[in-house]
């Protein structure tokens, strides 16, 4: 299952969009954000809602057109959350299947 620009509403009235959010076959959730462009701005949102959500730090994708695969291992070793680029989002995501 796939949805497109989900809309999340939380029970404190605060909500969040998710550009796309995904129900693997054996039910993991994979919440997918994708940037181009500057995006270390929107890191600490992506944090906290990761953390709201309770889920781990591979299932809270965020997807960087050109950056480089060295950029997105370093990125993911940094912060709570996996970096990709368009080329590794496939593969990362195979790891659900």
């Amino acid at each position: 299952s796939c949805v497109r620009s989900l809309q999340l509403s939380f029970s404190d009235g605060s909500s969040s969009e998710i550009d796309i959010f995904i129900l693997t076959g054996k039910r993991i959730p994979i919440y997918i954000e994708c940037k181009s462009g500057e995006f270390r701005h929107d890191i600490d949102k992506y944090l906290s809602l990761r953390k709201r959500l309770k889920i781990s730090k591979n299932q809270f994708v965020i997807c960087v057109f050109g950056l480089s695969q060295e950029q997105a291992s370093g990125m993911t070793r940094m912060y709570d959350l996996t970096f990709v680029n368009e080329t590794s989002l496939i593969t990362h995501m195979r790891a659900f299947v």
